[in-house]
């Protein structure tokens, strides 16, 4: 039998373990229940790491993929470069750069736009006819269109699965009267969008950050140098000044910005019949991001870090207290909403040639999930390309404008990046 001393003990750890719950519960305003769940998910998350470690591996190697130009490894940074040259050869320097700062290894894994159920999708759907011609925002209005009216909102069963499905054929079943929800049309857009070409996630809405109220899409725009959220369910996007938003943006700014009357809510296609025209701001109070969007490619088993808690970033408004979670929380907007295409400048190689011109050689480095080719050009010359990202320019005395970009699968042009020189008399060579 249990001595006394024994069962004090016991009696005071279960007390112990209770308040604990008790409180837990009370400090994160949830119910004793859902904090035990929520707890124990969070505490099992760093065993469920180790356990799923080919996952998180595959992540590193294919984020490695999407950095593109020469090996860069043995500079600190592009500035460096620059001021190393600079230092060596005297009367030279950078008067002017215009540029992305942008964080490094995001940890987004892509669908490669060649995959087989995204060229069935652009092919048999015709997509290149539906976003036709005009500006990227043009055909990006066409698309989201498109799909925000292939189906009304419902909660039929989805070919395939909500998570892994063929968007085909969700396409087919909604033209055969299938109905499906915000998830599917927001996992539909982000497939739409990648066959296209275009960098697209898989954005949640919730008013407490632990119900998920709402699904949405996001798209990299080149043209405005930002992400944008396109809600494919409600068929709405939301601007301001003329310029897409955010998730981020809207979460974090929204209700200023409508409270100025500064907030757009742009219709790109009819309200779905069995929805009611409703304020969706309320959702936006807290937002998560989804750090993959090949689902059909890579299936992971449950509970695999890499397609749960530590593959999804959230930020939410200040008003929203503390949440029990794994994921990882990120208010830096540069981070969150990170840049896609962005090109930037490193001096390759510490001497030049002599002469007049004198030549220095060039490395671009970018990142780009789809990406074709690098163009550079000097003084609003004509455009050269390759795709190692080293250039031999040529460099009389005076100032210089040169400038970069990222040519993408579909033949898009990324963010042009500029950087100005001054080369005050000839070079020697060192």
């Amino acid at each position: 039998m249990m001595g006394k001393k024994n069962f004090f003990y016991a009696f005071y750890g279960i007390m112990l373990v209770g308040l604990f719950f008790w409180f837990g519960s009370i400090y994160y305003e949830i119910s004793i229940f859902n904090f035990s769940k929520k707890f124990f998910r969070v505490v099992s998350m760093p065993i469920l790491t180790v356990y799923h470690g080919g996952d998180v591996r595959f992540i590193s190697a294919e984020v490695a993929s999407y950095y593109r130009g020469p090996n860069v490894s043995s500079f600190d940074s592009p500035q460096k470069s620059w001021d190393t040259f600079s230092e060596i050869n005297g009367d030279f320097e950078i008067i002017g750069r215009e540029s992305n700062q942008h964080p490094e290894d995001i940890p987004f894994v892509y669908q490669p736009g060649n995959a087989v159920h995204l060229v069935e999708l652009r092919e048999q759907c015709r997509l290149d006819e539906i976003v036709g011609d005009g500006t990227e925002y043009q055909k990006m209005l066409r698309l989201f269109h498109w799909a925000g009216t292939r189906f009304d909102h419902g909660v039929d069963a989805v070919p395939g699965g909500a998570q892994n499905f063929q968007p085909l054929q969700v396409v087919t079943a909604g033209e055969n009267g299938r109905r499906f929800w915000c998830e599917i049309a927001a996992r539909l857009t982000v497939q739409a969008a990648s066959a296209m070409g275009w960098p697209a996630r898989l954005m949640t809405a919730s008013k407490d950050g632990y119900n998920w109220d709402h699904a949405l899409a996001e798209v990299w725009s080149n043209q405005f140098n930002k992400w944008i959220l396109v809600d494919t369910d409600y068929n709405v996007l939301y601007e301001s000044n003329g310029i897409p938003l955010s998730g981020f943006e809207l979460c974090h700014k929204g209700p200023e910005l409508k409270g100025r009357g500064l907030l757009e809510v742009r219709r790109i296609a009819p309200l779905k019949s069995s929805l009611s025209d409703v304020d969706l701001l309320p959702f936006y109070r807290y937002v998560h991001i989804d750090l993959r969007n090949d689902w059909l490619r890579r299936h992971l088993l449950p509970g695999s870090p890499a397609g749960g808690d530590l593959a999804t970033w959230w930020t939410a408004r200040k008003d929203l207290g503390p949440i029990l979670t794994a994921r990882i929380r990120v208010d830096d907007q540069s981070q969150f909403d990170w840049p896609v295409n962005w090109v930037e400048f490193y001096l390759f190689e510490k001497q030049v040639l002599s002469g007049e011109p004198a030549e220095i050689k060039l490395g671009l480095r970018g990142y780009s999930p789809y990406f074709k080719n690098f163009a550079l050009r000097l003084d609003n010359g004509e455009w050269v390309f390759n795709e190692d990202g080293l250039f031999q320019i040529p460099i009389f005395p005076g100032e210089h404008k040169i400038e970069a970009k990222i040519i993408t699968d579909n033949e898009s042009e990324g963010p042009v990046s500029t950087i100005k020189i001054c080369l005050q008399r000839k070079f020697s060579k060192i």
